[in-house]
């Protein structure tokens, strides 16, 4: 994560042109005080997952089973961001 710029400069950056949907929220939300979380145990959605990643508001690590993934410092924000 870039040290020189606020996380709300960041999250300002991201949300340009990204809609933050239901889709997301709930996928988010099944991350939020779990650490790293199997992907059998998330929902199956391809699209919502790439945007998250691209977004940066989660990450992946692989493991031998398959994938893993984690919110973000900046997913948490943007999940706790009053709508």
């Amino acid at each position: 994560m870039d040290q020189e710029r606020s996380l709300e400069a960041i999250l300002k950056d991201l949300r340009r042109g990204e809609r933050f949907n239901q889709h997301r929220r709930q996928f988010l939300d099944g991350l939020r005080d779990a650490g790293w979380v199997a992907s059998s145990k998330l929902p199956d959605t391809p699209k919502t997952v790439v945007a998250l990643l691209r977004n940066g508001w989660i990450e992946r690590r692989d493991i031998g089973a398959g994938a893993e993934y984690r919110i973000t410092p900046i997913g948490l924000a943007e999940l706790c961001r009053p709508r």
